[in-house]
């Protein structure tokens, strides 16, 4: 006579079965195994328990492989953890070798990427900035984020473009200040090569009179194969031979018409580099 209130349970309908009879989830079979030294990666994923998380490595392992087999496209889903751990560079050599297609992310990666970005480090401890309301007040974070969304939205591109440029123009900031203010230096520069081509040009063209006259490749070639005197001649010829027809085939004509050519070409390179710079 038991002395508690309550009533032993009753295991009259209870009934057991052999273990045999009983399906398993798990077996001897898909137990992990030591990894041997000199198997690679490979051989260390096939070393994983084929059960839960270590087969589901292997279903994403083979999906990979065979989406670039297939050259299709690979998009992939993370959180904020993936970028503050530190797999940042790891998805960066994915993206190298054509394992990554795009990346869908939240609000969380952004900041983590954009601080690492930005100084080199991210995250902070929970328990410790959340009671004196520090936790997420990081002054440049938001702000500079705010800014580039911002402006980004008034350029119309993406949230993604607007903070990956101010962050890029912050590590350069902070790495190579210099290349910020060297716009008119590259440009002194820049002015220094064009009048460098010029001073050779004009050395080319003076000592033009003195070039062999041989005929020159192409025409040697036309020669030798016996076509060269069924060529058409052009409906015009602006300056024939190199030379000027009011000069005649002397050396000064020959120069004449180098220093012609020559400011032709510059005419042309700058129109189109004075073109490409108001579409710019």
């Amino acid at each position: 006579m038991s002395i508690y209130k309550e009533k032993p349970l009753d295991r009259t309908g209870l009934k057991t079965i052999p273990l045999a009879e009983r399906p398993a989830k798990v077996s001897v079979s898909q137990f992990a195994r030591p990894y041997q030294k000199g198997e690679g990666v490979m051989g260390l994923i096939e070393s994983m328990p084929r059960i839960l998380a270590g087969e589901s490595v292997r279903a994403v392992v083979e999906a990979l492989r065979r989406a670039w087999d297939l050259e299709k496209p690979i998009l992939w889903g993370l959180g904020g953890h993936v970028v503050k751990v530190g797999l940042g560079p790891t998805l960066i050599d994915l993206m190298e070798r054509g394992f990554v297609s795009g990346i869908a992310m939240n609000g969380s990666t952004a900041i983590h990427d954009f601080e690492v970005a930005l100084v080199g480090s991210t995250s902070e401890e929970v328990d410790a900035a959340l009671p004196g309301g520090k936790f997420g007040m990081a002054e440049e974070t938001g702000a500079w984020m705010n800014q580039a969304i911002t402006e980004g939205d008034a350029k119309e591109i993406g949230i993604g473009e607007a903070l990956i440029t101010i962050a890029a123009l912050t590590f350069i900031l902070q790495t190579r200040p210099g290349l910020i203010g060297e716009g008119s230096a590259a440009a002194r520069g820049g002015r220094g090569w064009a009048l460098a081509g010029v001073v050779l040009s004009l050395v080319v063209v003076l000592l033009s009179p003195f070039a062999s006259a041989n005929p020159d490749g192409l025409e040697r070639v036309a020669a030798d194969l016996g076509f060269i005197n069924k060529g058409q001649s052009a409906a015009y010829q602006i300056i024939p031979d190199y030379t000027l027809s009011f000069l005649g085939q002397t050396p000064l004509s020959t120069i004449m018409a180098g220093v012609i050519g020559m400011l032709v070409v510059l005419a042309l390179a700058l129109m189109a580099g004075r073109s490409l710079q108001k579409r710019s």
